[in-house]
């Protein structure tokens, strides 16, 4: 028999074997206890070390893929979708939207949308975003972050119902700026 242990906060491998007499009955077992809490301990730290390192490979991944299309690509749609797309993988987010705004006019320049649920969101109006989280990020130049199942203060009671509505989970917005303007 061969199991592991957590007593007192140490790991112990333990290993049983029965000794048979003349007769090959079990008449009595011998057993070795190692203690692995070490071993065990550098295993975790290992995994969350890997982990961190697969984290931060994904990151620089997304950021070279991002790179690559503002070399390679010439249409602004394009790049905008492969932000989007990149974006929605390294978060493993439902959806990820992208506007491009126009303050002066104040209109929706441009709107690009990925993730598997997409579909369950339609381009808003300025206005419309001007009333939700969108619009105090504007604002206030800074990202936020809305939980899920929780109304947010920061957004209209429209856009409250429209969020439950579209069944949205947790949210993050952040601007979008070219030379400290905002535009998305």
């Amino acid at each position: 028999v061969y199991t592991t242990h957590e007593i007192q906060g140490y790991s112990w491998d333990i290993r049983l074997a029965p000794f048979y007499d003349e007769f090959a009955r079990e008449n009595s077992v011998i057993g070795v206890a190692t203690n692995v809490t070490e071993i065990k301990q550098s295993e975790k730290l290992r995994l969350q070390l890997y982990n961190q390192t697969q984290q931060a490979l994904n990151r620089t991944e997304a950021l070279y893929k991002v790179a690559q299309s503002l070399v390679e690509t010439t249409d602004l749609t394009t790049l905008l979708q492969t932000i989007v797309d990149t974006v929605t993988n390294l978060l493993q987010a439902d959806r990820t939207a992208l506007y491009i705004l126009d303050l002066t006019t104040q209109s929706v320049k441009d709107f690009v949308i990925g993730g598997k649920g997409s579909n369950r969101n339609k381009i808003a109006s300025f206005a419309e975003l001007q009333e939700g989280l969108t619009g105090w990020v504007i604002r206030e130049s800074k990202p936020a972050l809305s939980l899920k199942d929780t109304l947010d203060p920061r957004e209209s009671p429209q856009m409250q119902q429209r969020r439950i509505a579209h069944r949205g989970g947790s949210i993050i917005v952040a601007p979008l700026q070219y030379r400290e303007q905002t535009i998305g």
